[in-house]
């Protein structure tokens, strides 16, 4: 069997302050040897500020959060949400857990390391119920 590796993620609250967000992570994760990289999950575009405004927020994060643990973040997002709001923005150098649930057609976004496919899955010695 294979080990399991466990990692932290943020969502983002896209009409939240950025570096708040960020404190609040930095504060509450402890990363180990082993651990996956931290993950910003960014799906959702802000109904308070401009998509650049979103941008500037999304990059002081991931600066923040790769100033106090010394790795690159990784960005969790969609196919539509990276194209739409992320390439050639200046996050095309980070790596991408890209969620697009098609398992036959590879996504179409650049760069991602992980590419989930699927909402379900299974899990041994994890038992989880559908309410």
């Amino acid at each position: 069997k294979l080990p399991l590796v466990k990692g932290v993620y943020h969502y983002y609250r896209p009409n939240e302050n950025s570096t708040k967000q960020a404190q609040h992570f930095i504060k509450n994760v402890k990363i180990q040897s082993g651990d996956m990289i931290p993950v910003l999950d960014i799906e959702k575009h802000s109904t308070i500020q401009s998509r650049d405004r979103l941008r500037q927020g999304i990059k002081n994060w991931l600066n923040l959060v790769e100033a106090h643990f010394g790795v690159k973040p990784m960005i969790y997002t969609g196919d539509r949400f990276f194209w739409d709001v992320l390439h050639g923005q200046g996050f095309d150098e980070y790596p991408i857990w890209v969620a697009n649930y098609n398992p036959i057609d590879k996504p179409e976004t650049k760069n991602w390391v992980i590419w989930q496919f699927s909402e379900e899955g299974n899990l041994e010695g994890i038992k989880s119920e559908l309410t």
